[in-house]
């Protein structure tokens, strides 16, 4: 369901914007991040006692990805005690994946703007695998959760 619902979002959005970067990367930097997004949500759901408590961390668990992505607020902006969050931020990487594939054109305007999002251009893979790792950990952890509560259950 995730592939078709980025493939649809990026055929509007790829002609209305007149993106020039290749089509199928900025669908898998989208895809990438709605898969990661959606183990966040699965994670908050198995540690969740019922549904609302649920739906009462979503905001908890995706509003930062905005400030922590960088794309808003430079991070230089957030204090440095708790810069080291946007290091869980899925937006985060894949923003960097689908900008690196939009200004992949060596320019100075390209440049600055990807030095200033603080974006290296030898790191596409790097952002790529921590996509994975994030995805594989959250549900991992979910996994986890899971068989706490099946055991509690089961016991009582």
């Amino acid at each position: 369901i995730v592939l078709l619902q980025t493939l649809v979002g990026l055929i509007f959005g790829y002609f209305m914007m007149d993106l020039k970067g290749d089509f199928f990367e900025l669908w898998m930097g989208m895809f990438l991040l709605g898969i990661v997004s959606s183990s966040v949500a699965v994670l908050l759901g198995c540690i969740a006692s019922d549904v609302k408590m649920a739906v009462e961390l979503l905001p908890i668990a995706f509003v930062p990805q905005f400030l922590f992505s960088g794309f808003f607020v430079h991070i230089e902006q957030i204090p440095s005690f708790i810069r080291w969050a946007q290091y869980l931020c899925t937006i985060k990487y894949s923003l960097n994946i689908m900008m690196l594939t939009e200004f992949e054109e060596d320019t100075p305007d390209n440049n600055a703007l990807l030095e200033a999002n603080d974006v290296e251009k030898s790191e596409k893979w790097f952002y790529i695998l921590l996509l994975f790792v994030l995805l594989a950990t959250f549900r991992l952890i979910a996994v986890i959760s899971l068989k706490k509560l099946a055991k509690k259950i089961h016991d009582s």
